[in-house]
């Protein structure tokens, strides 16, 4: 990773916090800001591992004495800039645009802070899967029993953490159906998505997902590469194309200018 101090601004950052949070068990935000209380994390740091990297005012900077230890550790788990730039170049596009997607779908994380995938359990994806593997009947007599995970309609979401149950519910009653229907990861591609994702089933696509932020890059990159229209409206920055694309067409007023303000903000990082 690059060279990071007081002020500095960008994927490598909330990469480093994301790993001070873990290794240390701290609640530090992953803001992607290198400010005092990441200075001071990452000092702590420093002196469980002997390593004295200062500024002229003695704040810890993250320089090759930490990368030496840190460096591989964290670009095997967490998306820096190093790995943005890989993925943009391969599909041809800007890395703020790809930065935007993260911004948008999980503000930059890719598991909550239990250590479990960023999820969202769409109860109507659920309704659909039970339907077309166990038959309408079946589907129906879920939807009145439980409503909140298995209905015709969007909605009934908790949020954050909250959506865990929800899945082990589903999955209690189907595990395949359960995590078909959830979104997963950082940039929250659907579980039946596996395939365009590039993988051979739900479980490896599930079992990527778990392992590392890096993982969750990689299946998005063939996510969004699968698309060939979607890659060209990403080059454009044609956001409602995009956002209609990505989160469909009843999506796009919400989306759209969701994507457009994060790849400003992604554009001014540094």
């Amino acid at each position: 990773m690059q060279f990071l101090q007081i002020g500095s601004n960008n994927e490598d950052v909330r990469a480093l916090q994301k790993a001070l949070a873990k290794e240390l068990n701290l609640k530090i935000s992953a803001d992607g800001v290198f400010g005092p209380g990441t200075s001071r994390a990452l000092s702590s740091w420093q002196q469980s591992q002997g390593i004295n990297e200062v500024d002229a005012r003695g704040n810890a900077v993250y320089g090759k004495k930490s990368d030496d230890v840190a460096g591989s550790y964290i670009e095997e788990n967490f998306i820096t800039e190093a790995g943005y730039a890989q993925a943009a170049e391969h599909l041809g596009v800007e890395v703020a645009a790809l930065k935007a997607f993260a911004l948008t779908e999980s503000k930059g994380r890719g598991f909550f802070s239990n250590g479990f995938p960023v999820i969202l359990f769409e109860r109507h994806k659920f309704y659909q899967a039970v339907r077309l593997k166990f038959g309408v009947a079946r589907a129906n007599a879920l939807a009145t029993q439980m409503p909140d995970i298995c209905n015709p309609n969007a909605g009934g979401y908790v949020g954050n953490e909250g959506e865990i149950p929800r899945l082990e519910r589903a999955s209690s009653i189907d595990w395949l159906c359960a995590h078909s229907s959830a979104s997963w990861g950082a940039y929250q591609v659907m579980g039946f998505n596996y395939s365009r994702a590039g993988y051979q089933s739900v479980q490896a696509f599930i079992e990527a997902v778990k392992r590392s932020e890096k993982e969750q890059l990689i299946g998005f990159v063939n996510f969004v590469g699968y698309d060939a229209n979607l890659v060209q409206a990403l080059r454009a920055k044609n956001w409602r194309v995009v956002a209609a694309l990505y989160n469909g067409s009843g999506n796009v007023s919400d989306y759209a200018p969701k994507f457009a303000a994060n790849y400003d903000l992604a554009v001014r990082q540094r």
